[in-house]
């Protein structure tokens, strides 16, 4: 998938839409024109409200679906369009359109402050750069306390000679402020008399930029999280995993468990869809709250879960999977009682291994604890006694 221009900000905003829709294509249109475009382009058109076209188009790129979102100024009137487009028929959730609309706001939000900071006041001052003393030539003035602030001090360093220019970000007060300075006279022997500075007011666009921030992490956060159960998914898990494996090589060592609810499909086809869902949410917040803090969960699909210990050897992982089978199955929350089998996979400091390799090792394991009675936790190449009643131990 490529951009189309560089903008890097609404890049940002293309992939994620094309992230949360898992389609081929993605793009802002704004006044007729391409400011971002994920994969092909196609045509968006000037919409109004939430549009979804299913009628495929019938020259390149053959789109077959495609999502139009209004991008609206403050006042309401129109900005521009974001769109996603799929070449296969699919189905649209309330949960992606959810998704773009937020997309769609910091798609305006970004726009918006690109207007706002090329209109942005400014205030205008002369420095003799031998005394510092400033002298304002605009109306209004601030008090900018030059030696006080090693910024400051540090880019009227680099000063030194005719024409030289710097720029930083100022915080004064509660205000934020762009400074400009540069050199505008210099003594026959080359060296800066006078210093001219500019300080625009970009204390709006600065809270902009926050407001964008949380924005984005709300959205990252609502593609790597299960609908149903409000953990993370497999593509946050396989983010995390990612993560640990590269420090797995500098010595980090931490265990993978899969989880499978024993006997679920005759939850669902005695008691229906429905309570099994219940049963699904039921038993991801038992795994939730029976981890450690620095632990991760996740729905691996279907009636199946995975659990990371971080920074554990092999008996201390063995004793914390234990312990979430004995909480999944005496939980009191889940319409029906059910139990779990554990399978679990130890990656041991300075290894080179895959997090593919992982999983794989750890659903060996499970399906081991399966075929010995289920309702209990197999290591890979062993399995280990479920240390209550209602698990059996079996050798090795």
């Amino acid at each position: 998938m490529s951009s189309s221009n560089g903008d890097r900000a609404l890049d940002r905003i293309t992939a994620l839409a094309a992230i949360l829709f898992d389609a081929p294509m993605s793009g802002i249109v704004v006044n007729g024109r391409y400011a971002s475009v994920q994969g092909a382009p196609i045509a968006a058109p000037q919409v109004t409200d939430v549009s979804i076209d299913h009628q495929p188009m019938t020259l390149a790129p053959y789109a077959h679906c495609r999502v139009y979102v209004p991008i609206t100024r403050t006042d309401g009137s129109h900005l521009g369009t974001l769109y996603v487009a799929d070449t296969q028929a699919r189905r649209v959730s309330e949960k992606q359109l959810h998704g773009l609309a937020n997309l769609a706001e910091m798609a305006q939000t970004e726009l918006q402050v690109r207007g706002v900071t090329k209109a942005a006041p400014h205030l205008l001052f002369v420095m003799d750069a031998a005394t510092r003393e400033l002298t304002w030539l605009s109306d209004d003035r601030i008090e900018l306390n030059l030696d006080d602030d090693d910024s400051i001090c540090a880019a009227l360093e680099t000063l030194n000679h005719e024409d030289a220019r710097a720029g930083l970000d100022v915080q004064v007060g509660h205000r934020w402020l762009r400074l400009g300075l540069r050199v505008t006279y210099c003594d026959p022997a080359g060296r800066p008399t006078e210093i001219t500075g500019v300080l625009h007011d970009i204390t709006e666009s600065k809270a902009t930029e926050a407001r964008l921030a949380a924005q984005r992490d709300q959205l990252a956060q609502l593609v790597t999280t299960d609908e149903l159960t409000q953990v993370s998914n497999k593509r946050g898990l396989n983010q995390r995993l990612q993560l640990l494996c590269a420090e797995a090589e500098r010595g980090r060592r931490f265990a993978v468990a899969m989880v499978d609810i024993d006997f679920f499909k005759k939850v669902n086809d005695t008691h229906g869809h429905s309570t099994g869902d219940a049963v699904l949410k039921a038993v991801a917040d038992t795994l939730q709250q029976s981890v450690r803090k620095t632990d991760f969960v996740a729905r691996f699909g279907g009636e199946e879960f995975c659990v990371i210990f971080t920074d554990v050897d092999g008996p201390t992982a063995l004793a914390l999977a234990e312990r979430l089978r004995a909480a999944v199955a005496g939980c009191t929350t889940s319409p029906v009682r059910v139990t779990a089998s554990f399978g679990l996979s130890m990656c041991a400091g300075r290894n080179v291994i895959t997090q593919v390799q992982l999983l794989e090792s750890a659903d060996q394991a499970l399906y081991r604890a399966k075929r010995s009675g289920r309702n209990r936790v197999a290591m890979a190449r062993r399995i280990m006694p479920a240390g209550t009643k209602s698990g059996r131990a079996v050798a090795a």
